[in-house]
């Protein structure tokens, strides 16, 4: 069973970083098109807007955290009368709420004026754009979208990631041609509406075809109990995520509304570009998630604090060299990529971009344990909190700082309100143990990513290449000081030599397949 949790891990993991490269490479394809043939302004708008309706997507409020919870369980016993009754009731609250985001989404166009800070000419109808944003944001409620948290709650998220991989790469070869052909950004929303359902059709085939009892979910009836247990649950991931986006999204809108609507857009290439690289690891990470959901379903408390120290370790490991990565070469890759000193933001900016990046990915793990254990109530409000903080500190800080009010205003929420509370309902409700030495060891490990991004910048400060070479040096002499540090301090440990312990095997086993 362990060894089978752990390949699918494998394989999810392996299909996820397929998709996340794809993505990665599509993103700045598309980018790259609309700031040379569209221009700041329409930049700064898809920016903008992409923003404010993030907050209005499932993906987002946490609904599927909730609902694929409750699959695991049934999923892993095969109780088919079970998987049928929380699928109809997931299959139901997607329209539902589909409806209900486009309604609130039509509900803003009053106010778009108010969110809009453009200083130059410009012949782009902002309503239409809007309108279409927000249909790409929705229709997978209304188009099969419920299909996919079907096949994650199976542990095969590499079937999803295939499907999104190959959509990705058609649609931005139909999104160049478009744009090259028609310079028109209506074209451009329109392709990215077909393809979201065109992918949603395909999934929900896959569905139909490998779980035969999606076709018989007619007479199925919706026990209260399941529907207060789940509401229960979804209302208090609704909460946690909805308050997490918020928090994420105001920097943008703030910044739109106080500054200007095209600094959002060049304040975006760096954000992009941070959370791509960022999300890379969170990937590797959330492709544990179901694994770790199936391991909880065995009910060994041990076994599943183990796992977590472990996957903690890696998610640490990972966003360490990453955030050491980003905070030296962002500047230098922006002046690589788009040729202009008007992209590049200050470098305080940069600090603090990698500084919030670190403090919201440094949780990922207590996060998926979170889901996995079903400890959605813990900790709910302590977003909301954060977000009302953010906006607060953000509006004063903004006013006198500009951009750089704005970042310290987030820092300062995430770091006060979401850092230590949440190790906190993790340890004592879920493993049933004190989380002090866990506070201990996040504080050491942020002192040491600052040691590593200082000293990594007094090394990279003596390499005068430049260009695509000069980057690739720099980062790999900033991956090798980490790792390096990382050894150091961790070479003793029992995590560290426990995650090394199951890498071997893991490549053991690969090796003697292949003999």
């Amino acid at each position: 069973m362990d060894n089978s949790r752990t390949r699918n891990s494998v394989f999810n993991i392996s299909a996820a970083f397929l998709l996340k490269i794809c993505t990665i490479f599509t993103s700045f394809v598309s980018r790259t098109i609309i700031i040379y043939i569209l221009g700041d302004v329409v930049l700064g708008l898809n920016s903008l807007f992409t923003t404010i309706l993030t907050v209005l997507s499932l993906s987002e409020l946490g609904v599927t955290s909730a609902i694929t919870y409750h699959l695991y369980s049934p999923m892993k016993n095969k109780n088919e009368n079970k998987l049928k009754e929380i699928t109809l009731l997931y299959k139901t609250c997607y329209r539902v709420i589909g409806i209900v985001m486009f309604i609130l989404g039509i509900a803003l166009i009053p106010f778009l004026d108010q969110f809009v800070n453009i200083n130059v000419d410009y012949d782009i109808n902002i309503n239409v754009i809007y309108i279409m944003t927000l249909l790409r944001s929705v229709v997978s409620y209304w188009f099969y979208g419920f299909s996919q948290v079907i096949i994650e709650a199976d542990q095969k998220q590499r079937v999803v990631s295939t499907y999104n991989t190959i959509s990705n790469l058609i649609s931005i070869v139909v999104i160049i041609l478009a744009l090259v052909l028609f310079k028109n950004y209506y074209i451009y929303l329109l392709i990215l509406i077909l393809f979201e359902i065109i992918r949603n059709i395909f999934l929900y085939i896959y569905t139909k075809r490998n779980y035969p009892w999606l076709n018989d979910l007619k007479n199925i009836h919706i026990s209260s109990k399941l529907k207060k247990l789940v509401f229960k649950d979804v209302y208090s991931v609704f909460v946690f995520k909805i308050t997490t986006t918020i928090g994420q999204s105001i920097d943008n809108i703030l910044i739109s509304m106080f500054i200007s609507t095209i600094l959002v857009g060049y304040y975006g290439n760096y954000t992009m570009i941070a959370t791509y690289v960022i999300s890379i690891a969170t990937m590797i990470i959330n492709s544990m998630g179901a694994s770790v959901g199936n391991l909880h379903a065995e009910n060994d408390l041990n076994k599943t604090k183990k796992i977590f120290y472990e996957i903690d370790m890696i998610n640490f490991i990972i966003m360490a060299i990453f955030t050491v990565c980003l905070n030296q070469l962002l500047t230098p890759f922006i002046l690589f990529w788009l040729k202009d000193t008007k992209f590049v933001i200050s470098t305080l900016c940069v600090h603090l971009i990698c500084a919030n990046n670190y403090i919201i990915s440094s949780l990922n793990a207590i996060y998926i344990f979170r889901n996995a254990l079903g400890l959605f109530n813990y900790g709910k409000y302590n977003f909301l909190a954060c977000g009302i903080s953010n906006l607060i500190f953000s509006i004063i800080l903004g006013k006198f700082f500009g951009l750089e009010g704005v970042l310290i205003a987030t820092f300062l929420s995430y770091f006060i309100i979401s850092t230590y509370p949440f190790p906190h309902y993790l340890f004592k409700y879920g493993f049933k143990s004190s989380p002090v030495s866990y506070y201990i060891e996040m504080t050491f490990r942020m002192v040491l990513v600052i040691l590593m991004c200082l000293l990594s910048n007094m090394i990279c400060k003596y390499i005068s290449i430049k260009g695509l070479m000069g980057l690739v040096i720099q980062g790999i002499l900033c991956s090798f000081v980490s790792i390096m540090l990382i050894s150091i301090c961790y070479y003793k440990s029992d995590k560290y030599l426990s995650l090394i312990n199951r890498l071997k095997n893991l490549i053991s086993r690969y090796n003697r397949r292949k003999k």
